[in-house]
């Protein structure tokens, strides 16, 4: 129940921030992984 509260209250956060953020923050982390993805990181 506790989770379910938890999830509702994450939910009406997200909707009151502004989208526009949230998406530039998405875009941040795509190129991020690509960037990882294409320069050889070490093990461990």
């Amino acid at each position: 129940m506790s989770a379910a509260l938890w999830q509702n209250s994450g939910i009406q956060a997200n909707r009151r921030r502004p989208r526009r953020r949230q998406h530039n923050l998405e875009k941040f982390m795509q190129l991020k992984r690509v960037a990882e993805a294409n320069l050889p990181t070490p093990v461990g």
